[in-house]
C-alpha cells in the first residue's frame, strides 16, 4: 500500500513506498549539499543567547559563506559587512568550505531550540533554492522549533513567495538598505522588515536616539538598548520594522557604502522623475499641422 506525503512536503505525484523509513532517507538526502554548516552545540554568541537565563531555552546557528549565498548587488557585500569581521568571518569561511543537511541537522535539535539561520550568508546563490526549502521542511517536520532569519534579496518575488509560504514557527526578515524602502517592502507583502541607522557610539541608541527611531516608525533593536539578547526578545519573529544600530568593526565601511548606495539610489529617481516629466511634456505639445 503507497500512502500520499504531506503535501507541504512534498513534490507533486511524490508518494510514500511500503518502506517508510527508505523513502524518508531518500527523500532527505536531497539536502545533503547545502553549503555551511549548523552549530553542533547550542550558541554561545552573545548577541543570539539569552542573557537573561543563559540555561535557558538554547539557539542553534547555521553559518554560510558571504559572497556565493548573498545577492551580488547587497551593500555591505566586501564593504563593511558584520559577518566579514571578526568571528563570524571566521565561520564563514569555514562555511564557504562544508556542505551539510540542514532538515536532519534541525530533527537532531532539542526540543523547543531555538534557531537562527544564516547567520551569515543569505538564502540565494546556487544552492539557494534548496536550503530555503530545507528551513520550510525543517519547521514543518519540527512545530517546537522557533527560527528567524534575514534577507538582503527581499525585492526578489521569488522569495517573497518562499518567505510567505513558511510555517508560522519561522520568520524570515527583509533587511533593506535603506529605510526608504520600509513603506514599498511592506506593500509588497513583508511582515517583518529591518533597516540599520547611524548612531553615536556605533554601538546602540542612547535615550534620545531611541526616541527619534520610535518616532520614525521604527523598533530600536532591544538587544542595543538593554541586556537582553535575540533568545529573550524575538521582536524579529514578529510583525514590525526593527531598526539596528550599525556596529562592528566594519561599520565606518559600512556607513559609507551605504551612504554610496543612497546616493545612487536618489540619483537614479531623480533620473526616471525627469525622464517621465520630459516624456510628458512631449505629449501634451500640439501635433505639427494639427
Amino acid at each position: 500500500m503507497s500512502i500520499h506525503l504531506d503535501a507541504g512536503l512534498s513534490r507533486a505525484g511524490d508518494t510514500l513506498p511500503d518502506d517508510f523509513l527508505t523513502y524518508l532517507a531518500d527523500y532527505l538526502a536531497r539536502f545533503n549539499s547545502c553549503a555551511g554548516f549548523g552549530t553542533k552545540n547550542r550558541s554561545r554568541n552573545v548577541k543570539i543567547e539569552s542573557m537573561r537565563d543563559p540555561k535557558g531555552i538554547p539557539v542553534y546557528a547555521v553559518y554560510r559563506a558571504v559572497g556565493g549565498s548573498c545577492p551580488p548587488d547587497c551593500a555591505l557585500l566586501d564593504a563593511g559587512c558584520y559577518a566579514q569581521q571578526g568571528n563570524v568571518n571566521i565561520h564563514q569561511k569555514r562555511g564557504n568550505a562544508e556542505t551539510f543537511n540542514p532538515v536532519r541537522w534541525a530533527l537532531g535539535l532539542p526540543q523547543g531550540a531555538l534557531i537562527r539561520w544564516n547567520v551569515s550568508g543569505d538564502v540565494v546563490g546556487a544552492d539557494g533554492a534548496l536550503y530555503r526549502e530545507a528551513i520550510r521542511v525543517s519547521h514543518t517536520l519540527r512545530p517546537d522549533l522557533r527560527g528567524w532569519s534575514y534577507t538582503h534579496a527581499w525585492d526578489r518575488p521569488e522569495i517573497l513567495a518562499w518567505a510567505q509560504s513558511l510555517p508560522d514557527n519561522v520568520r524570515i526578515v527583509a533587511s533593506l538598505d535603506d529605510p526608504k524602502d520600509k513603506d514599498r517592502a511592506q506593500a509588497m507583502g513583508w511582515r517583518t522588515v529591518a533597516h540599520v541607522v547611524e548612531t553615536a557610539d556605533g554601538k546602540g541608541y542612547t535615550d534620545p536616539e531611541a526616541r527619534e527611531t520610535r518616532a520614525g516608525g521604527s523598533l530600536p533593536c532591544p538587544a542595543q538598548r538593554v541586556d537582553v539578547g535575540c533568545a529573550d526578545c524575538l521582536a524579529c519573529s514578529r510583525d514590525g520594522v526593527i531598526a539596528f544600530a550599525v556596529h562592528g568593526p566594519g561599520q565606518r565601511t559600512a556607513r559609507k557604502a551605504l551612504a554610496k548606495r543612497r546616493r545612487s539610489e536618489k540619483k537614479e529617481r531623480a533620473e526616471r522623475s525627469d525622464r517621465f516629466r520630459s516624456l510628458a511634456a512631449r505629449r501634451s505639445l500640439p501635433t505639427i499641422g494639427a
